[in-house]
């Protein structure tokens, strides 16, 4: 088995290494999701105070775009999703 990095981004001020994760634990700092509308990256940072921070990234270069900051906090949900532009949480499993 061989692993090859075609790309890789630095999320400015995201949480890592369990800092801003679910409510279930583990490192779910980082959340990546894709639908119709491109591709997106669900996290946390300090300035946000553990809110979710959702940006839409560009596909072939991986800049953010465009970056919201909700009012929900991460660790107050069990995962979060994207369909058709909007995020989702669900509350628990």
């Amino acid at each position: 088995f061989t692993e090859t990095v075609k790309a890789e981004k630095e999320i400015p001020g995201a949480g890592y290494h369990g800092q801003f994760p679910y409510s279930w634990g583990g490192y779910t700092d980082i959340d990546l999701a894709v639908d119709e509308a491109g591709l997106w990256v669900i996290y946390s940072t300090d300035e946000a105070k553990g809110a979710i921070v959702l940006s839409k990234l560009n596909p072939e270069n991986l800049e953010l775009e465009q970056t919201w900051e909700t009012n929900i906090r991460k660790q107050s949900v069990a995962n979060a999703f994207i369909i058709c532009g909007t995020l989702y949480t669900v509350s628990s499993y």
